[in-house]
């Protein structure tokens, strides 16, 4: 999908030559879009190879510099936690005027598509993202909620996470009108709100792991985009990340790699299993905001379960 020169980026190009330049030659920029969803992000190529990766913000960049940061912040923790590659930025370029602000990345790989990937590709993928995790959540694992990024006071022992994560997901169902019924409120608040007051174990989590968010480097997956990195449960990260497999048909090997995983984690005091059917629903539920009420409807259902073998049975 190569980008028109006369786009409403294009103003971009001068800004981006003289910016950029680093003792190399520029003279050879080329444009495309990442794909058709993200239509603010785009690569540039020089002399036919990528090199930068450019988002451009809305004009709510204000809250949107803010998860930048955050981005920044968490990604190089955990670089130099567990060795997860870095995602740098080049430069930020301001316009006055109606030009919104523009990000500039290192290029690092190209992000995993559903509609491109093989089962078997998936697969391997999936455990790749799953082993850093795990280092991830075992690496930050605490008894008390604190920030992410400094020592645990006794005064943060008191915030209940697991409520703050059960009202990320009823905000979401109200707000996106996602189930009429009122159902899936109920079986939050019913059965899944004094599980999550219970947990007293959590860890540094990503908070985001999507196909979008998992690039090719090498032969491994980075992950990128840690600006919904957050305190919380490690079933969180790893109920999203098995989805993807879920939904590709894969019901028995996710079950296996939970249960290798279950063991791992128990090990170190966390019992996943309690809370993955929660976090499977809540993935479900949020996907059916742009694939429809089918989705809602099976996330209100994986409420219903308490395992997650029984959850993975209904994809």
């Amino acid at each position: 999908m190569e980008f028109e020169r006369g786009s409403q980026f294009s103003y971009l190009t001068a800004d981006l030559k003289k910016s950029l330049e680093s003792g190399e030659k520029t003279e050879n920029f080329s444009f495309a879009l990442v794909d058709n969803y993200h239509k603010n992000c785009f690569f540039i190529f020089d002399n036919d190879l990528p090199r930068f990766v450019v988002k451009v913000l809305d004009q709510g960049w204000d809250i949107d510099m803010k998860s930048i940061y955050r981005d920044q912040e968490v990604n190089e923790y955990a670089s130099n936690l567990i060795g997860v590659p870095r995602r740098k930025i080049v430069k930020i370029i301001e316009k006055n005027g109606p030009n919104p602000k523009v990000v500039v990345y290192d290029f690092l790989g190209l992000a995993l598509r559903e509609d491109s990937l093989e089962p078997a590709e998936l697969v391997e993928y999936t455990k790749d993202v799953l082993d850093t995790l795990r280092r991830l959540h075992i690496s930050t694992a605490s008894r008390y909620f604190g920030s992410s990024l400094q020592e645990t006071t006794r005064s943060e022992e008191k915030v209940n996470i697991g409520e703050a994560v059960s009202c990320f997901l009823l905000n979401d169902i109200e707000k996106e009108s996602l189930d009429t019924s009122g159902e899936a409120k109920r079986l939050v608040k019913e059965i899944w709100q004094p599980i999550l007051d219970n947990e007293k174990v959590f860890s540094l989590t990503h908070g985001d792991v999507t196909l979008s968010n998992m690039l090719l480097v090498g032969n491994g997956i980075a992950l990128i985009d840690w600006s919904y990195s957050r305190w919380s449960m490690p079933s969180y990260d790893l109920s999203y990340l098995l989805f993807w497999l879920l939904k590709a048909g894969e019901k028995e090997l996710s079950i296996r790699l939970f249960a290798d995983a279950k063991k791992v984690y128990a090990s170190e005091g966390f019992d996943i299993e309690k809370t993955c059917p929660f976090f499977l629903g809540q993935k479900a539920i949020e996907y059916g905001r742009f694939k429809g009420r089918d989705w809602v409807d099976l996330g209100k259902k994986i409420f219903k379960k308490n395992n997650f073998a029984g959850a993975a049975q209904l994809f």
